[in-house]
């Protein structure tokens, strides 16, 4: 069974959109809401036509943006999600 979250206005209009099924709902539970954040920035940049890439570089101005954050929130928050 797969649950989808109703996209917001902005996430309508650009390809950043992420799906999540039960099993990642479920781990979410454990993660802070940084390290939720996180992955789903880093999951959003995949192509699911594209072979999975080894590494996924996450920039904290792509994070602002996609969280609505400063820059300085958005370094304390990858800081504090990557640390976990």
């Amino acid at each position: 069974m797969e649950i989808y979250q109703s996209p917001t206005q902005s996430q309508r209009n650009d390809r950043s959109l992420v799906s999540k099924a039960n099993p990642v709902i479920e781990a979410a539970y454990r993660l802070t809401l940084s390290e939720q954040r996180i992955l789903l920035a880093c999951l959003s940049k995949l192509d699911p036509a594209a072979q999975m890439p080894r590494w996924i570089r996450l920039y904290a101005w792509e994070y602002a943006e996609i969280y609505g954050l400063s820059m300085d929130r958005a370094y304390h928050a990858l800081r504090d999600g990557a640390a976990q």
